[in-house]
């Protein structure tokens, strides 16, 4: 029987995995809307590669491009996207890999920091599930062309 996820990590893979979950436990400190989960994630996501000598596109390239039958998400993750994190390691990296690119490309949008502070302080005109989908169908074609960028660079 082989090691835990965690045994087969780097020193370097364990930091970036504990700074991930330091954010979470940040977050919970202080009150903030109800974001959607691909927002929190990847931006745990970004937090804990900032610093990281991994480059990001290491991470990414592939899992956030095409799934297996070649074609591009056509919904951001959902959050019941997550709960399957324990069952399937593929879609686990998946996932997180896809809500990160989220980020960058809210980031890339929005500029520096826009990512954190949408998900602290929410959607601009509110934070109701409708103004979060708004936001979702808006940052949707640009994330699209992210990770189609992102499966360009990973092809042979």
């Amino acid at each position: 029987m082989g090691g835990s996820a965690w045994d087969e990590l780097s020193e370097e893979g364990r930091v970036v995995v504990l700074t991930h979950e330091c954010v979470h436990v940040t977050l919970a400190q202080r009150e903030r809307p109800s974001a959607p989960r691909w927002l929190v994630e990847g931006v745990a996501e970004q937090v804990a590669y900032r610093w990281s000598s991994v480059p990001a596109e290491e991470v990414l390239t592939p899992p956030a491009g095409k799934n297996a039958t070649g074609e591009l998400p056509t919904r951001l993750p959902r959050d019941e996207d997550f709960e399957l994190v324990g069952s399937d390691r593929h879609a686990a990296l998946l996932t997180y890999a896809r809500a990160f690119v989220a980020v960058r490309t809210y980031t890339r949008l929005h500029g520096p920091g826009s990512a954190t502070d949408l998900l602290i302080e929410g959607p601009t005109v509110g934070s109701s599930p409708h103004r979060w989908a708004s936001l979702e169908r808006d940052l949707l074609p640009a994330w699209r062309e992210d990770l189609r960028v992102l499966a360009r660079s990973a092809a042979p």
